[in-house]
């Protein structure tokens, strides 16, 4: 290195350090962001609960068995189990919070979605791929679902172990 490179490098301002808990929060988006998300997660449950439940509810979809009704109370609980999360997450979102919601769905889902594929309450064409397409996308939200609640189970200790103690 010249002595005018030195020069200039030693002259530049030394970068802030950033800590765990500042760059987490830089990757958070704004509050409102947040909400109006939570405000559209919301608006989507309730609307598929209405599609599910409402008259003539799941009955009116050709490609589902009379078998569904074997799955759907825990497809709702799942479903509910959504709407009240993101009701908590309008009014109280710190990350330890979201996480644990996160952790709570992803959980919901695998629970709702192993019966659903066990019972398979589908009925599509003789030689149609939709049975198989379905079937992967089952095991893809199964396993989706098993990481996602791996990783917010990780995520929720580490944002209780960042608290501040009272």
């Amino acid at each position: 290195m010249t002595s005018d490179t030195a020069l200039a490098a030693s002259a530049r301002p030394a970068r802030p350090a950033r800590t765990a808990r500042t760059a987490r929060q830089a990757k958070r988006p704004s509050p409102a962001t947040r909400r109006f998300g939570y405000l559209v997660a919301l608006a989507l449950n309730v609307a598929l609960l209405v599609v599910i439940h409402v008259n003539p509810g799941w009955e009116a979809a050709s490609f589902l068995t009379e078998d569904t009704a074997d799955v759907l109370p825990l497809v709702t609980v799942s479903i509910a189990l959504s709407i009240l999360v993101n009701l908590v997450w309008l009014a109280y979102d710190p990350v330890w919070l979201r996480a644990l919601g996160d952790l709570l769905t992803a959980v919901a889902g695998v629970v709702a979605a192993i019966p659903v594929l066990q019972v398979f309450p589908f009925t599509f064409p003789d030689g149609s791929l939709w049975p198989t397409v379905v079937r992967i996308a089952l095991w893809v939200a199964i396993v989706g679902g098993a990481i996602g609640a791996v990783a917010n189970l990780v995520a929720l200790v580490s944002a209780l172990r960042a608290r501040p103690a009272a």
